[in-house]
């Protein structure tokens, strides 16, 4: 699917977020759901990171390793669909495999934006009706 000519189409907004939606799933089940079995969830890092100018060949590594990846995954599920006859109750599962590129972002802590103390509160406590409605 290429999606890339409108990221503001149906499609495109289905497609971001039908994969966002998997993707916190699977981080719910496998950080909070308590007796649930975890699923794959598996990252490879550039310790230090990765020098600009090798970007292009370790992706050209990564879509031929992961083509290769999902066409197996993709036979095995294609061979195996006749062997499941058993009626059940049908579960949507996949791969999802994505590629990313940390973009540069401010790591100041939340805590450190926080002023010290905080501010006094102040507010005006109105008086009954019956006292006049004056401000106290």
């Amino acid at each position: 699917m290429n999606i890339s000519n409108d990221i503001m189409s149906p499609q495109a907004l289905d497609y971001f977020g039908r994969t966002m939606t998997n993707l916190a799933n699977t981080l719910a089940n496998n950080l909070g759901t308590p007796g649930a079995l975890p699923r794959l969830q598996r990252s490879v890092v550039a310790d230090g990171g990765l020098p600009e100018y090798a970007l292009p060949e370790f992706e050209a590594l990564l879509k031929d390793k992961v083509q290769r990846l999902l066409v197996d995954v993709d036979d095995w599920l294609s061979a195996n669909r006749p062997h499941w006859t058993q009626p059940g109750k049908a579960v949507a599962t996949g791969l999802t495999v994505f590629h990313y590129v940390a973009e540069p972002y401010d790591h100041t802590p939340l805590s450190s934006l926080q002023p010290a103390e905080p501010p006094p509160v102040q507010f005006a406590v109105w008086a009954e009706p019956a006292l006049g409605g004056k401000l106290q």
